[in-house]
C-alpha cells in the first residue's frame, strides 16, 4: 500500500484473471446444443493457452456439465472420468494443424450421464495429453465452456468474441450472428437501425465514426418469440495520446491530499482501463488511461479521492487481462 497525505490506494488480485469467451478455442456442431443432439467439439489447440499446441500425442478430454444444481458458474457435475483416467469416449482424434475432434453421443444427456429432471446448462472441458502433463485452456488458464440451449429460438453473437471492445476512430468492427430459426435479425447502434435481414445469419461492419461509447444490440424474431444480445465498443479521443506530467515516475504517485496519478509500464500494449470499487469493477470509459507518445507507458489522474479511505484496484489491460500494479506494498 502506498501511503501520502493520508491517501491510500491498493491493488488487489481479488477478481483476477482473463476477462474472455470462448472464441476460437472450441467450435461446436451444431451451433446451438440441445440436451438431446450428437454433438461434435474442434478442439483448436493453437488457441486459448496453447498447452498443447504442437502436441502429437493422444489428447484426452476432462470434460463434465454446468446444470441447474451446479453451485457457481465453474461448479463441474456429472465428471466422467478422473484427471487420470484416459477413457475411450473421451479421447480425441487429430484433424492436424492442431486441430482436434471429440464426438459426444448418442446425445448429451448420454454422454454425462445426466438425470432427465437435472437441467443441463454447459458443457466444461479442458483438454490434456495422455499423462496429464500438458493441458490445452482457455485464455489465462480457464476451463472451456459451450453453451447447451433450451429448443426453440436461439441467437449468438459469433463476432464480436468481447462484450467490449476498445478501437481507433474509422476502424471496422465485424458483426457476425446466427439464429437456431428466426425469421428476422435487426442490428441497432445507439438505438439507430444499421442492417437487417430475413435470414439466420447476419454478417455486418459498424464504422467507428465519433469518439465515445456506443451501445450496439442484435434482436432475433420467430413470429411473437424474441431473443437478443449486445455488446458495447469505446471509440479513443483526441486526448488519448498525451505525454506523462512532469516528475512522475512508474507506480502511484500523489500530487496533493486528494488526487493520485498513476503509471504502468506496459510497451507494446494499446490501451489500459483502471477497474476498482470505484467503477463497480467494469469498465469505465472515464478511466482509459492515456499512453505516451513513445507508446510505452500508461497514466491516468484520478481525482477527489476521499483523505484516509482505501481504494482498492486493478489495471485491465486490451480488455483482456487483469494485473496488479508490480509497485504496489499491499496485496
Amino acid at each position: 500500500m502506498f501511503t501520502r497525505k493520508s491517501v491510500f490506494l491498493c491493488l488487489a488480485y481479488l477478481l483476477s484473471g482473463v476477462w474472455c469467451l470462448n472464441g476460437q478455442v472450441i467450435t461446436c456442431d451444431p451451433v446451438f446444443p440441445t440436451d438431446s443432439d450428437s454433438v461434435t467439439i474442434i478442439f483448436n489447440a493453437n488457441e486459448g493457452n496453447r498447452g498443447l499446441a504442437g502436441y502429437s500425442g493422444s489428447v484426452y478430454a476432462h470434460t463434465g456439465v454446468i446444470t441447474s444444481q451446479s453451485s457457481t458458474g465453474s461448479d463441474w457435475r456429472y465428471v466422467i472420468a478422473s484427471w487420470s483416467q484416459n477413457l475411450d469416449k473421451a479421447k480425441l482424434t487429430s484433424l492436424g494443424n492442431d486441430l482436434w475432434e471429440l464426438k459426444i453421443k448418442p446425445n448429451i444427456r448420454s454422454f454425462y450421464g445426466v438425470p432427465a429432471n437435472v437441467k443441463i446448462l454447459k458443457l466444461a472441458f479442458v483438454f490434456r495429453s495422455q499423462d496429464g502433463s500438458r493441458q490445452g485452456k482457455d485464455a489465462g488458464g480457464l476451463d472451456i465452456f459451450q453453451n447447451v440451449y433450451e429448443p426453440g429460438l436461439n441467437l449468438v453473437l459469433l463476432e464480436p468474441s468481447s462484450k467490449f471492445l476498445t478501437v481507433e476512430p474509422q476502424q471496422l468492427i465485424p458483426v457476425r450472428a446466427s439464429t437456431s430459426g428466426s425469421d428476422s435479425i435487426l442490428l441497432y447502434k445507439d438505438g439507430i437501425k444499421l442492417a437487417s435481414t430475413q435470414t439466420r445469419d447476419l454478417s455486418y461492419s459498424i464504422e467507428t465514426d465519433s469518439a465515445g461509447l456506443h451501445h450496439d444490440s442484435l434482436m432475433a424474431y420467430l413470429g411473437n418469440q424474441q431473443v437478443g444480445d449486445s455488446f458495447q465498443f469505446y471509440v479513443k479521443g483526441d486526448d488519448f495520446t498525451q505525454e506523462l506530467p512532469p516528475g512522475v515516475k512508474d507506480g502511484i504517485n500523489y500530487p496533493d491530499a486528494q488526487s493520485a496519478i498513476l503509471v504502468l509500464f506496459a510497451p507494446e500494449k494499446d490501451h489500459v482501463f483502471v477497474i476498482g470499487g470505484f467503477t463497480g469493477w467494469k469498465i469505465d470509459p472515464a478511466f482509459l488511461m492515456h499512453r505516451t507518445p513513445d507508446q510505452k507507458r500508461f497514466w491516468l489522474k484520478i481525482e477527489n479521492l476521499i483523505p484516509g479511505q482505501e481504494y482498492v484496484f486493478q489495471y485491465l489491460v486490451d480488455d483482456g487481462i487483469r494485473i496488479v500494479d508490480p509497485y504496489s506494498n499491499k496485496v
